[in-house]
């Protein structure tokens, strides 16, 4: 019995590999909240309806989420990265996310990257970068990203858990907060 021609394409595919990423970051997540009490992942949502929901803002994240840990939620949008993409690209997101933190959710933008030395690299070239009104961050595949893996590009000196990154939901009505995060979805 044969397969399909596109079959063997899309398994070993790059948007594969990096949809099973993507996935990963988030079933950790869930698997973090399952053995630790008070501890939740309020919402994913997966890029495609991130993007819907954050249209006018022009975002196109890999993936949005709402996390509660230790009494504090968190909302962020996750990039993450295989290391197949220039850095100029990778910087260039943050203008979409700009726009929408002007009016919308400042929540972080988390870059997962596959190594120290492509962590690095991003730290250096979003060095460059004017500050932005949204907090950005940076981890490496390899660590949890609900412990502290985090690094924020404005002061990459310490590493932060998920909840203790800067979070903000955004003003209620706003065009572009559409999909504003409310406490009670906690509760759902």
């Amino acid at each position: 019995m044969g397969t399909s021609a596109g079959t063997g394409s899309v398994a070993g595919s790059r948007q594969l590999r990096h949809l099973l990423g993507v996935n990963q970051f988030f079933a950790d997540l869930i698997g973090h909240a399952r053995t630790h009490p008070g501890v939740r992942l309020n919402r994913w949502w997966s890029e495609q309806h991130a993007t819907d929901v954050h249209d006018l803002a022009g975002i196109r994240p890999d993936g949005h989420g709402v996390w509660t840990a230790d009494g504090r939620t968190v909302g962020f949008f996750l990039e993450h990265d295989n290391g197949t993409e220039p850095l100029s690209v990778v910087r260039r997101k943050l203008g979409a996310y700009t726009r929408l933190a002007n009016g919308g959710p400042r929540y972080p933008v988390l870059f997962r990257v596959p190594s120290a030395a492509r962590e690095a690299n991003l730290l250096d070239a979003l060095a460059d970068e004017r500050p932005t009104p949204m907090p950005v961050a940076t981890s490496t595949h390899d660590r949890h990203p609900a412990e502290q893996s985090w690094l924020l590009a404005a002061n990459p000196h310490h590493r932060w858990a998920l909840h203790e990154l800067p979070s903000d939901h955004g003003p209620v009505g706003s065009v572009l907060n559409q999909g504003r995060y409310a406490d009670t979805e906690a509760d759902r």
